[in-house]
């Protein structure tokens, strides 16, 4: 458990191969995580504590991606009994943090066990990169991607921002209607424009995607369809 082989990660299709010591007892680490193996993480962070092995040398993010992927909310609920650090992992190319990757990843158990470690969703990725962002960038946005509206109400209920988003946007592309009920009775502004978008509203973005439904019921919120994007065009003019 204690060796460290230089071991293979990664290997492109050109053949070219990227290689490093991993000490045997992160590997399998990283083995139970994407099992999904809960009891097992825990006996191997006792393991390295015993032995005085720093966790955050084995609690890699390669080990976090893994749970993520996985979906395996009670891997996340050991991983942060034994260190709670776990939520501020920097785990993405823009230094996103776990609750950021799992959002974006439609991963609602595991967005909830980190929720309830504490990971604060008004700092999804570190300080100096994208915070709030916009469409496809966003928390917010990401969750509307989501299937059903779990992610978006646990993040509502933690105070999480809507304005600013493009959370009733992205629902609307995505003809997410329980979602964007969700949103609208919180306070989403049906004519709200995305910046970097041509001005498009919730309604143009339903209209790009044909998703009639999500058009008739912003019509129902107040929703206009004759409002015009920054090159005059109207949502009809989208479908």
């Amino acid at each position: 458990m204690l060796s460290k082989p230089h071991t293979i990660y990664s290997k492109d299709p050109r053949g070219k191969v990227m290689a490093r010591p991993i000490p045997n007892l992160e590997r399998t680490l990283m083995v139970a995580a994407q099992n999904g193996h809960a009891a097992v993480v825990t006996a191997l962070l006792a393991f390295a504590t015993e032995l005085d092995i720093s966790l955050s040398d084995i609690v890699t993010r390669d080990v976090v991606n893994k749970v993520i992927d996985g979906g395996h909310a009670a891997v996340v609920e050991a991983l942060g009994a034994a260190y709670p650090k776990v939520i501020d992992i920097r785990i993405g190319h823009g230094h996103e943090r776990p609750l950021y990757e799992a959002v974006r990843r439609g991963k609602p158990d595991v967005v909830a066990a980190l929720l309830e470690l504490g990971a604060d969703p008004l700092h999804p990725v570190a300080p100096g990169y994208k915070k709030l962002g916009n469409f496809r960038s966003s928390l917010m946005s990401f969750a509307a991607m989501n299937e059903g509206p779990r992610t978006t109400a646990m993040l509502l209920e933690r105070g999480t921002p809507i304005a600013g988003t493009a959370a009733l946007h992205t629902a609307a592309r995505f003809g997410e209607l329980d979602t964007m009920r969700l949103l609208i009775k919180h306070g989403a502004d049906v004519e709200e424009v995305v910046p970097g978008w041509k001005g498009w509203t919730p309604m143009h973005f339903a209209a790009s995607t044909g998703k009639a439904d999500a058009m008739k019921l912003l019509v129902e919120h107040g929703g206009r369809m004759d409002s015009k994007d920054e090159d005059g065009k109207r949502p009809k003019q989208l479908i």
